[in-house]
Parts: C-alpha cells; structure tokens; sequence
C-alpha cells in the first residue's frame, strides 16, 4: 500500500501510478482530484467546498513545489552541405 500524507482531518494524499501525479482523497477513500508535481495543477473530479479547496491547493503547493521535468533537447536538423 502506498504511504499516505495527511493534509487535514478530512483529506490525503498519496502518489499516483503516474510520475508525478498525487491523488488527493477524502478518508471515506474517494478520489477528489489530481495534482500535477510538475505543473501545480489541480484537477478537481468532484465537488469540494471552496474553502477547503483552497486549504488543500495551499497545502499540496507547499509540500509538492512545481517541479518541471527536464526538458529534452530538441535535435536541430542538419543541412548537407552541397559540394
């Protein structure tokens, strides 16, 4: 079972089966949304008071800073020199 991080009474988190997804959860174990680790992007699924809402998007940007993956270096296309 993956470790679970407490944000309040009501409310966890725990990393996803994606890279750098956390699941936010209610303790009746209801998936509420996604947050992206690598943007900071909440992805509501379901109905959440808005002050709570606000609390868990404060909470997971503090624990989780956006962490942006490296960018792959994009090849340049070569020309061939006509000779």
């Amino acid at each position: 079972m993956k470790e679970r991080c407490v944000i309040n009474a009501m409310y966890y988190c725990l990393r996803g089966d994606v890279g750098g997804q956390i699941l936010v959860m209610n303790t009746g174990g209801y998936t509420l949304g996604h947050y992206s680790e690598y943007t900071s992007e909440m992805v509501w699924q379901r109905v959440v008071p808005a002050s709570d809402r606000k609390s868990i998007e404060d909470w997971l940007s503090r624990h989780f800073p956006a962490n942006p993956t490296p960018a792959v270096p994009h090849k340049r296309a070569t020309t061939a020199s006509a000779q």
